[in-house]
């Protein structure tokens, strides 16, 4: 399943000391650009993107996610891609099919919480239907 509309849509606040330093008790470490970083896949959110809306996808994809449709066109098209906090946007709106299609690497973790979902939603329709047949 790609995308589920159950997944949680909550939005994420920018991190309040980006770029200073953060004090973790007795060390510090810098919040700029001292992390390693997971490559993203831009053929695998623009695939992942059409495949959740095949038609209208820029404009399916802001309704979802909040993210304008012509910055999503941008993406779509190669003349951009997503910033952390848009990226943060479609991880909540998509959930772990998402982060599966845009950094192949995590594909190893993700598999089981992408079967755990679509369980989920098997068990909802299940409900649904027995609610029905009753």
């Amino acid at each position: 399943m790609l995308f589920d509309p159950s997944w949680s849509r909550t939005r994420h606040a920018p991190l309040p000391n980006a770029g200073q330093q953060i004090s973790m008790g007795a060390s510090s470490m810098s919040a700029s650009k001292s992390c390693k970083v997971a490559n993203l896949d831009m053929e695998g959110v623009v695939r992942f993107l059409f495949a959740a809306f095949p038609r209208a996808t820029a404009q399916h994809t802001e309704a979802v996610t909040g993210v304008s449709s012509g910055t999503v066109e941008n993406w779509l098209r190669g003349r951009a891609k997503p910033s952390g906090d848009h990226l943060g946007a479609m991880v909540d709106a998509f959930g772990p099919a998402f982060v599966s299609a845009a950094f192949p690497s995590t594909r190893q973790w993700t598999a089981p919480l992408i079967a755990r979902s679509r369980l989920a939603e098997i068990a909802r329709e299940l409900s649904a239907l027995a609610e029905a047949a009753e």
